[in-house]
């Protein structure tokens, strides 16, 4: 933010600052330092779509593999830890729109000295962020190791997603500590009228959406070589584009970060322009956990179907008889016999002659890709998708 130092002001000239507006206002604008903002509602749907689908999503694959493994793994393990900054992102968004004056208001309209409260709360978002979507991004990549480099073979894949895996971890970490360390004392960060020296991370926080949506992009195209080249039916392979189509629009929203972040660093009024960084950033992160999450939402639901709860819902569940299935029973006891013979069979033929092996506990069942000539072949890619 573009706010002027405050260290060397005192006494009256230092209220009378804090207490105009934090920008100059346009020739024949009068600064409003009262009106609450009329783009709120733009606020609350945004944040609340996003909170239902991440946090939807991630009950989902939590639950998922919390049944096929009786415990969490390293990427459970990372998805919760990045809930917990996914959660405290999305609250932050809710206090702006309810404690303060809302969203979209022009840095004019707001009193200089109500801008380190503003300032605390974008830098508490940017570290947030940046640890939020630093686990979504390594717990993704450790989803695609484990599922297309099962075996560990040192081939392009996995070279190159260790590189992204590390690269990431290294960014992230350089991100968290550059922006705290942007003023020394930390608390000039925030409150201007603490004496010491800022260097502005206006240039870094641009090239940072810029690597980030680099990354994003290599990121979701490393797997799509080893994914197509698997024999799939072609369910399997709408699945797959689902997927795919879900990290464009996670590519879409860092695209749109890197824009929005463009026109805060030209812009005097910056105040105006950080909401649009906030959703989209809250977008990145919102389509990283659908990745990581919606291949096993097929499983999710036939697990449901197959305990009898959708039945159950529509009113299915088995009822009692009518009377006149009562009186043709009387009459003919044996053909309700048979009839449960018939069931008795029905399940004896679904149940498996000789036990199945235990299967992989992966998004996909983690698989064995054959090294023949020809097409590859996945004995665990249908599982993506059923």
């Amino acid at each position: 933010m573009s706010i002027p130092d405050l260290s060397a002001l005192s006494g009256d000239e230092l209220d009378r600052v804090l207490n105009g507006p934090a920008l100059e206002p346009p020739e024949g604008v009068t600064p409003d330092f009262v009106s609450h903002s009329g783009m709120n509602h733009v606020g609350y749907t945004i944040y609340t779509i996003f909170a239902v689908l991440g946090l939807s999503a991630s009950l989902l694959r939590l639950g998922v593999r919390r049944h096929e493994l009786k415990r969490f793994n390293i990427i459970e393990i990372l998805l919760l830890l990045s809930l917990v900054f996914y959660i405290v992102f999305i609250a932050l968004g809710y206090q702006r729109l309810t404690v303060g004056r809302g969203q979209f208001l022009h840095q004019w309209d707001i009193p200089m000295w109500a801008m380190q409260y503003i300032l605390y709360n974008n830098l508490i978002g940017m570290n947030i962020y940046s640890a939020g979507i630093g686990l979504i991004k390594t717990a993704v990549i450790l989803e695609w190791l484990r599922i297309f480099a099962p075996t560990r073979e040192r081939n392009f894949f996995w070279w190159a997603s260790h590189i992204i895996l590390w690269i990431n971890i290294i960014f992230y970490s350089f991100v968290l500590i550059a922006v705290n360390l942007s003023c020394l004392p930390h608390r000039r960060i925030w409150d201007r009228t603490v004496p010491g020296r800022c260097i502005d991370i206006v240039n870094l926080e641009l090239t940072t959406a810029v690597v980030n949506l680099t990354l994003d992009l290599i990121t979701l195209l490393i797997p799509q070589k080893v994914i197509w080249k698997l024999q799939m039916s072609r369910q399997k392979k709408i699945g797959v584009s689902v997927v795919f189509a879900v990290g464009l629009l996670g590519v879409a929203a860092a695209a749109a970060r890197v824009v929005a972040t463009a026109r805060y660093m030209i812009s005097d009024d910056r105040v105006w322009w950080f909401p649009s960084i906030a959703h989209a950033a809250l977008g990145e992160m919102t389509c990283g956990i659908l990745v990581l999450c919606v291949p096993l939402a097929p499983k999710a639901f036939a697990g449901l179907k197959a305990s009898g709860i959708f039945k159950r819902m529509r009113g299915l569940s088995v009822s009692a008889p009518s009377a006149s299935e009562s009186a043709a029973h009387i009459r003919n006891p044996s053909s309700t016999q048979s009839s449960d013979t018939d069931e008795r069979s029905v399940k004896w033929a679904k149940f498996p002659t000789q036990p199945s092996l235990q299967q992989p506990a992966s998004i996909l069942h983690t698989t064995r890709i054959s090294t023949i000539d020809g097409p590859r072949k996945s004995e665990g890619i249908d599982d993506i998708w059923v």
